[in-house]
C-alpha cells in the first residue's frame, strides 16, 4: 500500500502524544471530544483536495471532457458525446478585378453548392466541434457551457439535443 502524507488519523495521533498516566477512559473522551474540531477540518481538505485533482485530471481532450460531463449530467447511462462538426469547404465568391472565378452549376449538371453566410450556416460551418446531450438529459445550458469552457477556451462549438 502506498503511503499517502495526508492519510492522518488525529484520535490516534492524539493518543499517541498524551503522556500515559493521561491516558484514562475520562481524560480520552475529553480528548476526542476536543480533537473533533480538527476531525471535521481534515476531512473537508481531504475531500476539497480530491475534487481539485480530479478537476485537474480533466483536460482539453475529448475523452477526458466526456467524461467530465458525463458524470456530471448523465452518471448513470453516459450518453453524452462529442463529435467533429462537419466542416465542408466554404465557397468563397470573388469581385471581377480579382480574377479568380467561381462556377456556380445549374440543376441540371446536378452538381449543387451552397453558398452561406455566417449567419445562416447552422453553426456547423464555424464550430470546431458538437456536444450531443439526450433531451431526458436535465441540465441548465449556462453550466454546460461553463464546464466546456473552463477547459477549452477559444474553441467554437455547438450544443445539439438528440
Amino acid at each position: 500500500m502506498a503511503y499517502n502524507k495526508y492519510d492522518i488519523n488525529v484520535y490516534r495521533l492524539a493518543g499517541w502524544l498524551t503522556p500515559v498516566w493521561l491516558r484514562k477512559e475520562s481524560f480520552t473522551i475529553l480528548l476526542k471530544a476536543c480533537m473533533y474540531p480538527l476531525v471535521l477540518i481534515h476531512n473537508n481538505f481531504i475531500r476539497y483536495r480530491e475534487a481539485k485533482l480530479y478537476e485537474l485530471f480533466i483536460n482539453y481532450q475529448t475523452c477526458y471532457l466526456e467524461i467530465f460531463l458525463n458524470d456530471r449530467f448523465d452518471k448513470t447511462e453516459r450518453r453524452i458525446y462529442i463529435d467533429d462538426a462537419q466542416n465542408q469547404d466554404t465557397v468563397y465568391l470573388y469581385l471581377r478585378d480579382e480574377l479568380n472565378p467561381v462556377n456556380l452549376y445549374t440543376r441540371s449538371e446536378d452538381n449543387a453548392v451552397a453558398l452561406y453566410t455566417r449567419g445562416e450556416s447552422n453553426g456547423d460551418l464555424l464550430n470546431d466541434f458538437i456536444v450531443y446531450v439526450p433531451v431526458d438529459v436535465v441540465f441548465q445550458e449556462p453550466e454546460l457551457r461553463a464546464m466546456i469552457a473552463n477547459n477549452l477556451s477559444g474553441k467554437r462549438y455547438k450544443i445539439e439535443l438528440f
